[in-house]
């Protein structure tokens, strides 16, 4: 009776016999390929490493050094998959859960919008908390004005005021759960990081132009 022929898979390794030591695989890789942001993002591997993924059977039909090739090849492949979801997650994390971490929360759910100015908005007094969130709203009505009733091209400050006090009054009647306050509280801390970075780019611009009327008043 003939043996029964075993199919090799890629999960397969080669017989010990058969797999390439990590001397020849070390000899057969070409490091001078790898251009220098790649060597700061992706560590290399050793040599044991890149000769246990030479010896599996997808190289099987290969020499050593081309198996060695073809480990190494791989190996940057997943190493820069990993690198790419780790820096997918560090911005994720940096998005949606560090602007959330030094917040306050509110004893119990749902809380109030009186709780989300003073834990969220945040300011000296009750009057600033609330004119900072007016102005967070007013960013909202003029940046799409469509979903408050109001035509882009028609816009007048008087509308924009009306829309602003009726979205105002709806939050302020309004009672948030966990997930709406968490979700509020991103956008009005993505609204205040772009709010204070604008005025900080007028100041200097004033400040720039201050100094140069007054240059010119001088001479």
């Amino acid at each position: 009776m003939k043996p029964k022929k075993t199919e090799t898979t890629e999960s397969q390794t080669l017989p010990l016999a058969q797999q390439p030591t990590a001397d020849v695989v070390l000899a057969g890789l070409n490091f001078s390929r790898v251009s220098p942001t790649n060597v700061l993002m992706v560590q290399q591997p050793t040599a044991d490493v890149l000769a246990g993924l030479a010896a599996q059977a997808r190289f099987a039909m290969l020499d050593s050094m081309a198996a060695a090739q073809a480990a190494l090849a791989l190996w940057r492949d997943a190493a820069t998959t990993l690198a790419g979801a780790q820096r997918q997650a560090d911005l994720c994390h940096a998005t949606y859960v560090t602007p959330l971490a030094g917040l306050r929360q509110p004893e119990k759910w749902p809380a109030t919008f009186d709780e989300f100015l003073k834990f969220v908005v945040r300011g000296k007094d009750a009057g600033e908390q609330l004119a900072r969130f007016r102005q967070f709203l007013r960013m909202k009505v003029t940046a799409d004005p469509g979903s408050y009733g109001l035509m882009k091209g028609k816009l007048t400050e008087a509308k924009v005021l009306d829309a602003t006090q009726k979205l105002l009054a709806d939050f302020q009647a309004g009672r948030y759960s966990r997930e709406a306050w968490q979700s509020l509280a991103l956008e009005f801390h993505r609204f205040w990081k772009r709010y204070k970075a604008e005025l900080k780019s007028q100041a200097g611009k004033q400040g720039v132009a201050a100094r140069a009327a007054k240059r010119v008043a001088e001479k």
